[in-house]
């Protein structure tokens, strides 16, 4: 089955292209970076974020990735459908502040969601071309090797680098994110390849690790 690309995109999907968006965009992600700082955040990246201005909002129009996401997405629905005959809910993911797309419909039943990922300039046009790739990803972070996605800004932008410009402009992605069904948890998870089994589901691992408010720092 051919995935169909996103209405709004102005290329066919052929190819990678980094679409610049109108102004109306720049000002609405200006808007949500500044009202996603983490309440009651009072550290320095904090404080600069509800500050901050957005240069510049561009759009990745990656016609492969977007199949490969979408037939991810697809095999999901098929399991969780599976999963409901048998009498099984996947749980919905605690409410997450998401920024308004009217565009753009994300599936409640799979928890997507818009997450940001926080960044290099260098390592941002890898993914655009290529994705993420979690076969470099370390296992020394928090919940083990993993792509890790954040709904708060101040959160991400920890992650993003300077870029060697004049400018000096931080970089930070706003994902569309997939979690299924996901492991909701307070507790680390170190040292792992993988999410831990599904207890409900015999030996299949969840789908991803959502980590809750209030867990215990790296130390």
């Amino acid at each position: 089955m051919k995935s169909r690309m996103p209405p709004y995109w102005q290329h066919d999907g052929r190819g990678v292209h980094l679409e610049r968006t109108d102004g109306a965009w720049q000002s609405r992600m200006q808007d949500w970076m500044r009202k996603t700082v983490f309440p009651g955040a009072n550290h320095a990246c904090g404080a600069r974020l509800q500050q901050c201005r957005v240069s510049k909002v561009l759009r990745v129009e990656n016609g492969a990735l977007w199949a490969q996401y979408q037939t991810r997405k697809e095999a999901l629905k098929v399991e969780h459908r599976e999963w409901k005959a048998q009498g099984l809910t996947v749980p919905s993911l605690p409410t997450t502040k998401q920024p308004a797309m009217p565009s753009v419909e994300l599936s409640a039943e799979l928890n997507e969601l818009f997450l940001f990922h926080g960044t290099s300039h260098d390592t941002a046009q890898t993914i655009a071309h290529h994705g993420f790739d979690e076969r470099v990803a370390a296992l020394s972070g928090l919940y083990g090797a993993g792509s890790y996605f954040a709904d708060c800004s101040c959160k991400s932008h920890q992650y993003a680098q300077r870029a060697a410009t004049a400018q000096g402009e931080h970089v930070v992605l706003l994902c569309r994110v997939t979690m299924g069904w996901a492991l909701a948890t307070k507790e680390q998870h170190k040292n792992q390849r993988r999410p831990p089994d599904n207890p409900a589901l015999r030996k299949r691992p969840f789908d991803s690790i959502f980590a809750q408010s209030g867990v215990a720092r790296a130390g």
